[in-house]
């Protein structure tokens, strides 16, 4: 069972199931959820820097204003990071202190021997991480997207 929870094992799992499953449009991917978190926060943090959006950032910017719009992109870059390494984290951890409840939830319903609701409970994480580690990479999504970017920077630029 150990060979299982192993890190090659669980990126080989997420890679074969990337290649035969591919990331279907069913769920928002995280990416997605990034970019809204980008938006959100450079709106925040130009409030809070005193950053307007300028349309020529060559005209009426003091070096101030350069120093105040780097210093919010750190945080920008901070907490993006953070977030993004931080949810999917929270998420593994919390399913794995939870692992003993859902043994004892699986032992109760099912009336099986304890060692079987560990199991299955170990299983479910694994489940659950590999699910996880899927959403995250989705390299062929990533990889078709970008060829249909090149595709449409090869009829103009405005396309593409």
């Amino acid at each position: 069972m150990s060979v299982l929870f192993s890190i090659p094992f669980q990126l080989c799992a997420i890679f074969l199931l990337d290649v035969v499953l591919s990331e279907k449009c069913l769920f928002v991917h995280p990416i997605v959820l990034v970019g809204k978190l980008i938006v959100r926060l450079e709106k925040i943090l130009r409030v809070l820097f005193r950053c307007p959006f300028l349309q020529d950032k060559s005209e009426n910017s003091s070096p101030g204003q350069k120093w105040r719009e780097r210093v919010a992109g750190a945080f920008l870059v901070l907490i993006v990071c953070a977030v993004s390494y931080g949810v999917p984290f929270a998420l593994l951890v919390l399913v794995r202190l939870s692992s003993p409840l859902m043994a004892r939830v699986l032992n109760f319903f099912l009336d099986c021997p304890p060692e079987w609701g560990e199991k299955a409970a170990s299983s479910l994480f694994l489940v659950f991480s590999v699910w996880v580690g899927f959403r995250c990479i989705s390299a062929k999504c990533l990889f078709d997207e970008a060829m249909n970017v090149f595709n449409k920077l090869g009829d103009s630029i405005d396309e593409g």
